[in-house]
């Protein structure tokens, strides 16, 4: 049985349970964090942990 999450990921309907919640609760924490930042280094450390990896820096 798969779960709410990987339900969610599917595309496939899904309802909202502890996994989920701690996952917003995370990413919201990592955003406000991210605002505080000042630095290029600091912004660069932060876009790592948030997204693995990506493309060219935002900045």
């Amino acid at each position: 049985m798969k779960t709410q999450k990987q339900r969610m990921i599917d595309g496939k309907l899904y309802m909202g349970d502890e996994e989920l919640r701690e996952d917003t609760y995370q990413a919201r924490r990592n955003m406000l964090e991210f605002n505080k930042l000042i630095t290029k280094e600091e912004i660069t450390s932060m876009e790592s942990k948030i997204f693995g990896s990506y493309g060219n820096p935002s900045y």
